[in-house]
């Protein structure tokens, strides 16, 4: 991993502790198991910042307008599909589904936020 981060142009402080992540372990984490969890729902939501992002495209390309908000719709339902099955870790997927209720979509619960 110092390979890619030296490739990546990562402050060399970080070449020691950078890992893959088939590498982690909870004792590198220094976290209890369930204490780890963010709190739900984040803003901004992956829905906001899809479309903070394409009122942003318009701005200046009236033009793409569309084309981008397609685009943007895409990747939301592509995230909706896709976070229960590959991106959550098996102790998060308990607060998923403790999240996702009422059809509500992930993308409406999940973001940037801390």
């Amino acid at each position: 991993m110092t390979q890619v981060a030296k490739s990546c142009n990562v402050p060399f402080e970080f070449h020691g502790v950078a890992m893959d992540g088939c590498e982690v372990q909870l004792e590198h984490l220094r976290v209890q198991p369930g204490k780890a969890l963010i709190k739900l729902p984040l803003t901004p939501n992956i829905q906001d910042i899809c479309t903070k992002y394409c009122k942003y495209r318009s701005q200046n390309y009236v033009m793409i307008f569309e084309s981008t908000t397609e685009i943007m719709k895409g990747l939301c339902f592509y995230f909706d599909k896709a976070l229960p099955v590959m991106l959550l870790y098996k102790s998060e997927r308990h607060q998923y589904a403790d999240a996702i209720r009422d059809n509500v979509s992930p993308s409406m619960v999940y973001g940037a936020g801390r």
